[in-house]
C-alpha cells in the first residue's frame, strides 16, 4: 500500500513538538510532546533523497526504523517526496507527508532526507506558463504536482469534496479547485490562478504566487466543514491557506486579488437562505486560515481587507497648518 493515514492523530497535534532542531527525548519517543501547536519558522520541510522510482519505507516506530524491522503494514515514500519534519531525532526522524488522498506519518532514517527551503526553487516555469497568453491549464505542467506539495500546508481537512467519513489532505481539495486553471501574470511578478471544481463550480479556488519572494497563498470556497450529517444544510465557508505567510501579515497584492476574486469585500454573516448560499460575494458563515503548523483557525475578515490608500491632505498654498 502506497500511503496510509494515521487517523488517530490530527496533524496539528502531531506537529505539537518542540522545534525539530531541538527535539527532546520525550518528543522523539512519542512524536507528540505538548498540545500547543508548533508555530512559524520552527516547522521544517525535507525531501526524500533519490530518484522518483525509489521506495523509502515508513516505519511505525523509532525502534523499528533503527532496527530496520518491518511493521505489519507496508507503507513507503518515493524519492523526491516533500515531507514535514515533525521530530528530528539523530539517526531517525518522524515525518508527515500530504498526498492527494490523505496524510501519512511515520519514521524514516534521517540520512535519507534533505532539509529543503524555497531558496533553490525556480518559479520561471509558472511565469512562462502565464506569459504572454496562457495556452494550457496549469496541471499540464510537469512541475505542478511538486509545486503544490512544496507550498500547500500539510493539513487534514474534510471540505465535502471527497467520500464522507474520509480524512483527506488539504492538498487534495486545492487540486480539485485549481487543476483546470489557466495562469495569469500580473505586473510581471505575480501569477494568479482562478478556477473551480469540475461539475461543482460553486466550490472555487484562488492561488496567488509571488515569484520574487516565493510566497504562495490560496483561497477556497467550500460548503461543508468537518463530518457533518447528510441532512446538515449547506453553508458558505472561506478557507485561506499558506505555508509561507501568516494571516496577520498577508501581502497587499494578494488581498487585492482576493477582493476581485470574491467580487467584493470579504464579510461574515449568519446562514442565509439557499437561494443566496451560492452567490459570489455573499457573506461567509466563517473564515478560517490553514497554516504551516498544520492547524486550521478562525480569523477575522478584517485581516483580508486591502489597506486603505494613504492620501496626504490637500494644501495647495503650501502654508503650514496650525
Amino acid at each position: 500500500m502506497r500511503r496510509i493515514c494515521w487517523a488517530g492523530f490530527p496533524l496539528a497535534l502531531l506537529l505539537a513538538t518542540s522545534s525539530p532542531a531541538q527535539s527532546s527525548a520525550g518528543s522523539c519517543g512519542r512524536a507528540v510532546a505538548v498540545e500547543a501547536p508548533l508555530h512559524g519558522p520552527q516547522v521544517s520541510t525535507a525531501q526524500v533523497a533519490g530518484a522518483k522510482d525509489r521506495h523509502l519505507t515508513l516505519f511505525c516506530s523509532r525502534a523499528n526504523v533503527e532496527s530496520e524491522t518491518p511493521c505489519g503494514d507496508k507503507r513507503y515514500l518515493l524519492g523526491g517526496d516533500r515531507v514535514v519534519l515533525v521530530a528530528d531525532c539523530g539517526t531517525s526522524a518522524y515525518v508527515a507527508y500530504a498526498g492527494k488522498t490523505g496524510v501519512s506519518t511515520g519514521w524514516v532514517r534521517r540520512d535519507e532526507l534533505k532539509v529543503t527551503g524555497h531558496d533553490t526553487e525556480s518559479l520561471e516555469w509558472i511565469k512562462r506558463a502565464a506569459h504572454p497568453t496562457p495556452t494550457f491549464q496549469i496541471s499540464f505542467s510537469p512541475q505542478y504536482d511538486r509545486f503544490l506539495q512544496n507550498h500547500v500546508p500539510v493539513v487534514h481537512a474534510y471540505l465535502g469534496m471527497s467520500k464522507r467519513g474520509s480524512s483527506p489532505s488539504l492538498l487534495s481539495a486545492v487540486n480539485e479547485v485549481i487543476a483546470v486553471a489557466f495562469p495569469k501574470l500580473v505586473d510581471n511578478r505575480y501569477v494568479v490562478l482562478e478556477s473551480c471544481r469540475p461539475h461543482s463550480c460553486d466550490e472555487k479556488g484562488l492561488l496567488w504566487v509571488d515569484t520574487q519572494t516565493h510566497t504562495v497563498i490560496g483561497a477556497l470556497v467550500h460548503f461543508v466543514y468537518g463530518q457533518s450529517s447528510p441532512d446538515t444544510p449547506l453553508q458558505r465557508f472561506l478557507l485561506i491557506w499558506s505555508a509561507d505567510a501568516d494571516p496577520e501579515h498577508l501581502p497587499g497584492a494578494f488581498l487585492n486579488e482576493l477582493e476581485q476574486w470574491n467580487e467584493g469585500e470579504i464579510t461574515l454573516g449568519a446562514r442565509i437562505d439557499d437561494a443566496l448560499t451560492f452567490r459570489v460575494g455573499a457573506p461567509f458563515v466563517s473564515v478560517r486560515f490553514a497554516g504551516r503548523d498544520g492547524s486550521i483557525t478562525a480569523i477575522s475578515p478584517t485581516l483580508l481587507r486591502p489597506s486603505a490608500p494613504r492620501i496626504a491632505p490637500a494644501n495647495p498654498s503650501g502654508a503650514a497648518k496650525h
